[in-house]
């Protein structure tokens, strides 16, 4: 996230280095001088305690990359004037793509304010330690990482190229940062990490503090305590781990997620010492003239408070870009209205400290608001390093509205301005005294009005019109885009992305777009036409047709990985509504479906139906987020219901060439009218029968006519539940063997001189001939029958 608070926290991610230089660096904000070598060599601080590491013999399954984590020691003194880190590092190259990891050293330091200083730079081959300061080659490089970003923080990077390095080997180095940003004051807070991506051997971690300086802890992901103890007029904390375990987390996982283990502390007693800490910084005095004649401009223009608000905010959107310059103070500290306003670039605290010190000007309560854009939780340590992100709130006629001065240009009234909940947010309006909740509805919402024109001949291209209302941030972004790449850019975009479901696609005229500015929509209309719609199947001697809505399948996406440690990331808040209309070339068949899937991350609804005049189907999807993650011990249950879901999307007309211009959907033909009439002429049949046949034949022919009813009925009812075609016409052929085995039941206690009776003794002589005689020839024949239409099933692929 481009979010322009830059923090300079004592430990930068030792996961990340450990993963990229394999565990080559723990970048911490470090020291050097702006001139000269910027860096100096020296012996380790006498607080220091040494920890050597272990020369361990190979351990091929604790090697990522071709490296084994050996060491990995931190320890911070707070002092007077700041605070020193010590760092010492011990890998070893298991291979030799391990020692192209571990032969490159880098680290960081941000050199107006901190000194570093490199202790040790070592290889131990066979237990022997050479020093490698006098022949490695050692850089100091200004790379600035986050440029990309736009954001320029003046970090330099020790960049180290060892020599000589060989397979076995063990690269140990040590180095010590001193000096913290002024802007803090000197109260500091910090982090401890006991847990990396990677398995590392040995973990000492360790924090001095004076007594007099009190610190506040809190554990994440661990219960590990630290031991304690108390010399020299410092509290000493310890964290020492042995063989602990790498964990890695997916990809996939929400922003800002960690579930490795680490300790944060903090000197801020509570959320009012940030506040009393970070109000100075904010103080933007009386504008000057060049403001001055902006906020007048506004003024005369625009005499509604809310109008006001949305005039400044777009000025400050459009007029000032973003840049961030990241060094020292300017991490946290803004630079005042009139210099931003003047050199129209500045980070996302330049560019609130100037929307707060306009609408006051204006007479419009507003402040700004620290955030943190992975969403702060209540419950955290009170310290600076919480937040990064800086936006303004604002509170006119008694409502309260959260703008963001660094998303590009927002159209639209101030009720419908989006605006993302970052959950807790500290305001420094001078009241509050701790966090307050982030109380935004904002909505990402999209509908998609597609319709198919089918109503030419087979043959003809189909059209296809796709209209997408937009609101909120998708209308934002799509502004955004248009202003960036241009619409000719987009349609092509769009146009080669149907293309891979229709290859025939071509567009039929320009892009609309209809922006309406007041309630923040954007409406965009695509015209296209499809070549070769209807495919032609010569195995199936039929068409098909695939009627596709791509937008909210493209939301239902199973994961990779079911099996997680990490929660797994849903785009939330959002909501997709696709209505697709396909207008028919011929009357049509179709059962009216409704469908529904629920989730805790999700929920999902689809529905189709016919109109009267059976020429037009109208299908319904909407899908809407309802949580930003999916817990790791229910990915697997959210996993098949997006399954589910996906399954409900698109349909696929079929037309049979043998029919003519008669149309079918998903086999639903008319033969269910057909099959109850036969069964209850059959009954009939078998109601008369019984009441011509003798008085000792009653009894076998109410049997013969229950068993019939019963079996008919479930054939009935089966069927209705069935849609397609093969599945109806086993149901039948399962329906008359069991018909087959209820009338064989019956024949073995029938009298001798019934017709059933032949059934079951077929070589008992029969005493009927004519239509008796064959009916009984053909229930003992059934069976095979039956078998022989099950072939002839499966030839025909139904």
């Amino acid at each position: 996230s481009s979010s322009g608070y830059h923090l300079n926290v004592s430990c930068r991610g030792l996961a990340d280095r450990l993963l990229a230089a394999a565990f080559c660096a723990l970048s911490i904000a470090v020291p050097g001088h702006g001139a000269g070598l910027q860096y100096k060599v020296g012996p380790p601080p006498a607080w220091v305690i040494p920890i050597a590491p272990a020369n361990t013999s190979r351990k091929p399954h604790s090697a990522v990359r071709g490296v084994e984590a050996l060491l990995s020691d931190t320890q911070t003194r707070i002092e007077a004037d700041g605070r020193t880190t010590f760092v010492h590092i011990a890998s070893k190259a298991l291979a030799s793509s391990g020692v192209e990891a571990t032969g490159n050293i880098t680290m960081d330091f941000e050199p107006t304010y901190q000194r570093f200083t490199l202790h040790a730079l070592n290889l131990i081959r066979d237990g022997v330690s050479i020093s490698k300061l006098g022949s490695a080659r050692i850089e100091v490089l200004q790379r600035e990482t986050e440029l990309e970003l736009r954001m320029y923080d003046g970090r330099k990077t020790v960049n180290v190229e060892l020599d000589d390095l060989r397979v076995g080997d063990i690269v140990e180095y040590s180095y010590s940062v001193k000096g913290h940003n002024p802007v803090f004051k000197n109260k500091l807070s910090g982090d401890v990490r006991l847990q990396f991506s990677v398995p590392v051997d040995h973990i000492f971690a360790r924090v001095l503090a004076p007594l007099e300086r009190p610190l506040q802890f809190a554990a994440k992901n661990t219960s590990l305590r630290p031991q304690l103890t108390e010399a020299g007029g410092y509290r000493d904390y310890r964290w020492n781990l042995l063989s602990m375990p790498g964990l890695r987390i997916e990809k996939d996982a929400p922003a800002g997620f960690d579930s490795q283990a680490s300790l944060e502390w903090t000197e801020f007693s509570e959320w009012p010492a940030v506040v009393q800490w970070a109000l100075p910084l904010y103080r933007h005095g009386t504008p000057g003239p060049a403001v001055r004649a902006e906020i007048d401009r506004i003024a005369a223009t625009s005499k509604v408070p809310a109008e006001r608000v949305r005039r400044v905010l777009q000025m400050v959107q459009r007029d000032i870009r973003y840049l961030g310059v990241e060094i020292g103070a300017g991490t946290h500290a803004p630079a005042s209205p009139d210099v931003v306003f003047k050199r129209r670039f500045g980070d996302c605290k330049d560019k609130a400290t100037l929307v707060v010190a306009m609408l006051s000007a204006l007479g419009i309560e507003a402040a700004p608001a620290l955030v943190h854009t992975d969403k702060l939780a209540a419950g955290g340590l009170p310290t600076p390093h919480a937040f990064n992100h800086v936006i303004v709130r604002v509170q006119v006629d008694g409502a309260t509205y959260w703008i963001d001065p660094t998303r590009a240009e927002q159209q639209g009234e101030l009720a419908y301005l989006y605006q993302p909940n970052y959950g807790m947010a500290l305001v420094l309006d001078g009241k509050s005294r701790g966090l307050v909740a982030m109380d935004t509805h904002s909505a990402r919402r999209r509908v998609i009005r597609a319709s198919f024109d089918l109503r030419g001949s087979y043959d003809a291209p189909a059209g296809y019109v796709i209209n997408t209302t937009m609101q909120g941030a998708q209308a934002d972004l799509m502004r955004a885009r248009l202003a960036t790449v241009g619409s000719a850019d987009i349609e092509m975009e769009y146009l080669n992305f149907y293309a891979r479901v229709y290859p025939g696609i071509q567009t039929a005229k320009p892009m609309e777009l209809k922006d309406d500015l007041v309630t923040n929509t954007l409406t965009m209309t695509e015209h296209y036409q499809i070549a070769n719609f209807w495919q032609t199947k010569d195995k199936k001697k039929r068409r098909e047709a695939y009627i596709g809505n791509a937008e909210i399948r493209s939301r239902l996406a199973v994961p990779d990985v079911l099996k997680r440690i990490a929660p797994l990331k849903v785009e939330f808040p959002e909501e997709v509504e696709e209505i697709t209309e396909v207008k028919l070339p011929d009357v049509w068949e179709h059962k009216a479906e409704s469908y529904r899937v629920r989730d805790q991350a999700f929920e999902f609804q689809h529905s189709s139906k016919l109109s009267a005049d059976r020429r037009t189907i109208v299908l319904t999807d909407h899908y809407r987020a309802l949580a930003d993650r999916v817990q790791p011990g229910t990915v697997a249950v959210y996993a098949g219901r997006v399954r589910a879901a996906d399954d409900q999307l698109g349909m696929t007309l079929y037309r049979s060439d043998d029919d003519g211009e008669r149309p079918a959907f998903k086999a639903q033909i008319a033969w269910r009218a057909v099959l109850a009439t036969a069964l209850f002429f059959a009954a009939i049949v078998f109601s008369l029968l019984m009441h011509t046949s003798p008085e000792r034949h009653r009894s076998t022919d109410l049997k013969l006519l229950f068993g019939f009813i019963v079996v008919s009925l479930a054939l009935v009812l089966g069927t209705l539940m069935l849609t397609k075609g093969s599945h109806v016409a086993l149901a039948v052929l399962a329906t008359l063997y069991a018909l087959h085995l209820v009338m064989r039941k019956i024949s073995t206690v029938a009298p001798a001189s019934h017709w059933i009776y032949s059934m079951a003794h077929p070589n008992a002589a029969s005493i009927h001939s004519g239509f008796f005689s064959i009916l009984a020839r053909g229930l003992r024949l059934l069976p095979a029958l039956l078998a022989g239409a099950c072939v002839v099933l499966l030839l025909l692929n139904l």
